[in-house]
């Protein structure tokens, strides 16, 4: 069974001459993409999902999100049955999820945590010296109040609260010169830190990325 959603996302199945050993396993990002870029809704997805679901295909998430947003949201615990936050820089097993007995990861509450991206304390020394080292100073989700990071994100102050609860990577704002922006991109480069541009922040990691 092949499944394909059209533009209007409402499933179309197409029966073909397929082993019944296939499964089929669904990625898909967060923002903008099942969740409305502007208010953040899943409603207009949510028969795709149900439907996916219906036919027992695994969807897992790959977001920018934090776990502390993610845990937060009942569409998590509805649909996804894994869930990777901070743009790839961990991943998320239920400990309900069969595959959280064949995998190697840190008991975090009710998931397995497998870590791939480094910790959120080492990133800020990072960058901390990076800005030092090329006088550039980025508006940072660290240096930010909830009340700032919803208003540049449009997220509810409790969302923003639970996004400001960061593990793995750190987003920033930047106005200035893009020649600016390119240096200090390097600079963080040559601490072993990748630079990746979202919708609204630019999103500074070490390792992990949505593919």
């Amino acid at each position: 069974m092949y499944v394909c959603l059209d533009i209007n996302l409402h499933p179309m199945v197409y029966h073909l001459d397929m082993p019944h050993t296939k499964q089929f396993l669904i990625f898909t990002d967060l923002d903008g993409t099942l969740l409305d870029y502007n208010t953040y809704s899943i409603d207009q997805a949510r028969d795709a999902l149900q439907f996916s679901k219906d036919l027992m295909i695994p969807i897992v998430a790959i977001t920018s999100k934090t776990r502390h947003e993610l845990e937060n949201k009942h569409y998590t615990h509805e649909f996804f049955d894994i869930f990777a936050t901070e743009n790839g820089s961990a991943i998320y097993i239920p400990k309900n999820n069969p595959l959280s007995l064949h995998a190697k990861g840190k008991d975090i509450g009710q998931y397995l945590m497998i870590q791939i991206g480094e910790a959120y304390k080492d990133i800020l020394v990072k960058i901390d010296y990076s800005e030092k080292k090329t006088g550039i100073k980025v508006k940072r989700f660290s240096t930010m109040s909830t009340q700032e990071i919803s208003e540049l994100s449009g997220l509810d102050l409790r969302s923003a609260a639970m996004a400001k609860k960061r593990e793995f990577s750190e987003p920033f704002v930047y106005n200035g010169d893009d020649a600016d922006l390119e240096r200090f991109v390097k600079e963080l480069n040559l601490m072993g830190l990748e630079c990746i541009k979202g919708g609204r922040f630019y999103h500074v990691v070490n390792k992990g990325n949505k593919g």
